[in-house]
């Protein structure tokens, strides 16, 4: 099995041949010539991060079965262009590393914080955030990254500052959130925490049989409350408060970003009545962020229909924008299309490397109309300045968005073109001059966003 673990990594790290065409640059028009030299710069640690690993997979994989095999699940994880496997903390354990291991991705981390750093000299704000971001998933002691993104020294590593003020109040993590530290070193397999026991679920569940009766579950970046069993909302609870800690990345160096006041809130009523009943608006048919809450109806969801996991993702990454770049009372409110782009964008990439998001979905018939509109020369921009909320056309607004959300993610300066236009927040008909000028022409935007959905699509 680590053979073949091994060997799958490796053949995901080697090179893959450059396009043949250079695509258009698309991003902020005053940092496309000064950040170039940067930019060709990160790529080529990047590029030579991958080589060596799988140069070291090669010479050492035989040797060392088990670290080596975990070291590769790092690299393709943490490096751009490496595995889509997931930022999430479903990965190896560090004790499964020896110390060459260790060492190893120690350097390499210390090269992709130089990276950041280059990144954020060079204004490119956004992407800096998500390299220090996967820095520190090689390395999570990296001091470099950590100041990148405001983490603080936590038991020896870099996180966020939240965590540490978990830690004082004498709370650790558990797959149930955190917990009082001598309720969660006794932690028992089968058992979920009851009034600082472990006990069987079913006991546990019946007393949270309605709203009244609701559980909190407390994490870093979220807070889930609930009535519902508790091992509906665990399995992926944890995989949610990491996506924020990604989420975060991608939006903490744009210029305006606020820290949100963490934890962020969400509600997963049993049906609409009961949110009805405790003083919500029903969340129909899924749910909705409203007023600095997530409202989660979990009776939408049925075998076929999309994870409730996935949802309570996406209504969270509204919360996260809303609360990250509040807009001006005075001014436009937050466009409907770029909300749902980026958490339709989310839930799909928060499960994979952002440098390979939507390529599995393509298929999918709800991407096939912007597809093929853009295909046909249709303006982007025009197309979605004429779609409002009020038409009832969400999905089609989320997709055209979470399609060049996919494309600016896999290039620096697009993404920082991409991420300061979100966090403006703009109206619906009043985007196109902003748009133009952090990402380009329309038109050119559009051929270009065509070109590459038409390739990707293969």
């Amino acid at each position: 099995m680590r053979r073949a673990v091994v060997f799958a990594v490796l053949a995901l790290l080697l090179p893959v041949p450059a396009a043949a065409a250079e695509p258009p640059e698309i991003g902020p028009s005053d940092l496309r010539a000064k950040s170039r030299p940067v930019r060709a710069r990160v790529a080529e640690v990047h590029r030579k991060a991958l080589a060596d690993a799988a140069d070291w997979i090669r010479r050492n994989g035989s040797v060392r079965k088990a670290s080596v095999a975990a070291f590769g699940d790092l690299v393709a994880r943490y490096v751009p262009g490496g595995d889509p496997a997931g930022l999430l903390p479903d990965g190896p354990a560090p004790d499964r590393l020896d110390r060459k291991e260790r060492d190893r991705l120690k350097k390499m981390a210390g090269t992709l914080a130089e990276a950041a750093g280059a990144l954020k000299a060079a204004e490119l704000g956004a992407p800096a955030g998500h390299e220090a971001f996967l820095a520190l998933g090689l390395d999570p002691g990296n001091d470099d990254a950590a100041g990148i993104l405001g983490y603080v020294e936590v038991e020896g590593v870099r996180k966020h500052p939240r965590e540490r003020v978990l830690r004082e109040r004498k709370l650790a993590p558990t797959r149930y959130g955190w917990l009082p530290e001598a309720v969660a070193a006794r932690a028992k397999e089968g058992l979920v925490p009851e009034d600082g026991k472990w006990v069987p679920a079913a006991e546990a569940d019946g007393r949270h049989g309605d709203w009244g009766g609701r559980r909190t579950l407390t994490f870093v970046f979220c807070e889930i409350q609930t009535a519902l069993p508790v091992e509906q909302i665990a399995p992926w609870a944890e995989r949610v408060d990491a996506s924020l800690a990604w989420m975060r990345s991608l939006f903490v160096g744009v210029p305006g970003f606020a820290e949100p006041p963490w934890p962020l809130v969400v509600r997963i009523y049993r049906t609409p009545a009961e949110a009805t009943a405790a003083g919500d608006r029903p969340p129909e048919p899924f749910a909705y962020w409203w007023k600095g809450v997530g409202i989660v109806n979990a009776a939408a969801f049925v075998p076929g229909t999309m994870p409730m996991e996935h949802v309570v993702q996406h209504e969270l990454s509204h919360g996260l924008l809303e609360l990250a770049f509040p807009p001006d009372p005075n001014g436009s409110v937050c466009s409907g299309w770029l909300t749902e782009a980026f958490g339709q964008w989310i839930y799909r990439a928060s499960a994979v490397r952002p440098n390979d998001t939507l390529l599995w979905t393509f298929a999918r018939p709800w991407l096939a109309p912007p597809i093929a509109e853009l295909e046909a020369g249709r303006d982007l921009m025009d197309r979605l300045r004429h779609l409002t909320w009020a038409e009832g056309r969400q999905t089609d607004l989320g997709t055209a968005g979470a399609l060049l959300a996919d494309y600016c993610a896999v290039e620096p300066l697009r993404w920082e073109g991409f991420a300061r236009f979100v966090g403006r927040y703009h109206g619906y008909r009043e985007a196109r001059g902003d748009f133009e000028a952090l990402l380009g022409p329309s038109e050119v935007v559009s051929k270009a966003l065509a070109g590459w959905a038409r390739e990707h699509a293969k």
